[in-house]
């Protein structure tokens, strides 16, 4: 299932705001409502947190608040609420940004119809965006394939952002040679498009980077739900997420992988990661996971008994695998610091599966 909607409502009579948080309440996709009774509060509350969705009482708060708000970067939908129609109120309403008008004169029928678009926006918005690698340990390449997915991305026009998720060991920054005080630690408690830019990192002008807690010196991000808001408040900024979630257990990507265009899930060929890779396989297709929308990638270690690709092709089924044989020759990162050139063979295997892997451009992108 997509993350829960957040919304705000917006009313001077606590009545009425209580009924309509009620009616957004009893529709499953909504998550948490938080109800407000002046413009300052909810104006706050948008700049530092976000909704998906804000109603608004008329005649308590008039169509120049309305458009106010509509003008805020990255405003979510807004919906009118009134105690009966008025042909008036819903032209100037519309003509200052509101894309809803809930009657409760006849029990708000509007409401269900309304969050099912805004979910479908949502969904719409974000998949097609974010690729989450996963691993069940380190030393696989999944930091090396996440770094290779930002360069295509970029190289092909999109605004990208590399999130380091890896609560232990900050790998991208280490790679790309940055460090700062600042990182994805300092976004969970919530953050606008300003701030989540400020606090990127850029790596040659080419993409961004989000170090994560090992890497900035903050807490890990460490519950389900912060990571799918997370996640979806990144989406929101760039057209391609590349989200190295190492280490970070299955379970708590879940929900944010159900939106993801894709998941990439790199182990070795040992029988240890080949069962990992088929029990993480059919816990995300349990959860919602496309099955099109998973991928495996299996590193085939020099000096490693390796399970013979007839038994994993068996049990992953049809599954999408591609194997990297491992190189004699160490790849050294220095590549980060100049030009990339593709100074091996095996990085340019990981180059060439990094494009083969990138998801379609996702038209009308966040820019």
């Amino acid at each position: 299932m997509p993350r829960p909607l957040s919304a705000g409502v917006l009313s001077g009579d606590q009545d009425r705001a209580d009924r309509v948080a009620g009616l957004l309440r009893r529709e499953p996709q909504v998550g948490e409502v938080r109800i407000f009774d002046d413009e300052a509060s909810l104006m706050s509350a948008v700049r530092g947190t976000g909704f998906d969705l804000l109603l608004v009482a008329v005649p308590d708060f008039g169509t120049a608040f309305l458009g106010t708000m509509s003008r805020i970067e990255d405003a979510p939908p807004i919906g009118v609420v009134a105690e009966e129609f008025d042909k008036d109120v819903v032209i100037d309403a519309m003509a200052s940004g509101a894309r809803y008008f809930i009657n409760l004169g006849d029990g708000g029928r509007e409401i269900e119809s309304m969050i099912g678009r805004v979910s479908a926006d949502l969904e719409s918005s974000s998949i097609g965006r974010t690729q989450l690698v996963v691993s069940a340990g380190g030393g696989v390449g999944a930091t090396t394939l996440c770094v290779e997915l930002a360069a295509a991305a970029a190289e092909r026009g999109d605004s990208a952002v590399l999130v380091d998720l890896d609560p232990f060991f900050g790998g991208p920054g280490v790679m790309l040679g940055l460090d700062a005080d600042f990182g994805v630690s300092d976004l969970v408690s919530g953050a606008d498009a300003a701030s989540m830019r400020t606090t990127a990192i850029g790596f040659q002008d080419r993409f961004a980077v989000l170090l994560g807690p090992a890497a900035s010196g903050g807490r890990p991000v460490g519950t389900k739900a912060e990571v799918t808001a997370l996640l979806a408040m990144i989406s929101s900024s760039w057209e391609s997420v590349i989200v190295d979630a190492a280490r970070i257990p299955l379970d708590d990507l879940l929900p944010a992988a159900t939106s993801a265009a894709s998941v990439i899930v790199v182990l070795e060929t040992s029988i240890d990661d080949v069962r990992v890779a088929v029990d993480w396989r059919r816990r995300m297709l349990a959860g919602g996971v496309d099955s099109d929308r998973i991928d495996f990638v299996l590193r085939d270690r020099r000096g490693m008994v390796a399970v013979p690709q007839s038994e994993w092709s068996r049990a992953l089924g049809d599954a999408r695998v591609h194997v990297l044989p491992d190189e004699a020759r160490v790849v050294s990162s220095a590549w980060m610091k100049s030009v990339p050139v593709r100074d091996s063979n095996r990085r340019a295997r990981v180059s060439r599966l990094a494009e083969q892997l990138l998801p379609t451009a996702v038209e009308g992108g966040a820019g």
